[in-house]
């Protein structure tokens, strides 16, 4: 869960996760979901984008926090988010909004040859000039990860064949 406090536009954050084989074997699809609290009075004022690698070592992204700024308008911080490597997008960059399930990926696997996949979710609080009514407001993100169907197993799956869905 995201749930940052104290935070001045220009903040950018990442929430890494990873995903990876369990102990039974099988097939079936996966679903990367985002649950967001996010109060209207911040607009397209936040935006997010989800990433991924299975080699984190040397694809991954980092976050150089930067210092507090005051202007006429009011404080920001113009935090700098580096993508390191060749990471894939697979989600934004889209405006976050209050949303009780935003379906960030769905992914067909298979657990022999699943690979350990470590994911990015990097969130970017726009400095856009005087956004003094977003003062003391907070909003929050929560990434659940479950399984949305079960498959009987065929080798046309593994083809890239529409699953039979139990």
């Amino acid at each position: 869960t995201f749930n940052e406090t104290s935070i001045y536009p220009g903040m950018k954050a990442v929430q890494t996760f990873t995903i990876e084989k369990g102990s039974q074997d099988g097939i079936g699809i996966y679903e990367i979901d985002l649950e967001a609290v996010v109060p209207e009075v911040f607009g397209s004022d936040i935006e997010i984008s989800l990433y991924k690698t299975t080699d984190p070592t040397t694809n991954n992204i980092t976050r150089e926090e930067g210092s507090i700024t005051q202007t006429s308008e009011g404080f920001y911080k113009e935090d700098k988010i580096t993508i390191n490597g060749s990471l894939e997008m697979v989600y934004g960059p889209e405006d976050l909004t209050n949303n009780n399930q935003i379906i960030l990926e769905q992914y067909k696997f298979n657990t022999e040859t699943l690979e350990k996949t470590t994911y990015y979710l990097v969130y970017n609080y726009k400095n856009n000039g005087n956004q003094n009514a977003q003062q003391g407001q907070t909003f929050s993100g929560k990434v659940t990860v479950r399984l949305i169907s079960d498959m009987v197993y065929t080798e046309n799956i593994l083809n890239g064949a529409d699953p039979v869905i139990k």
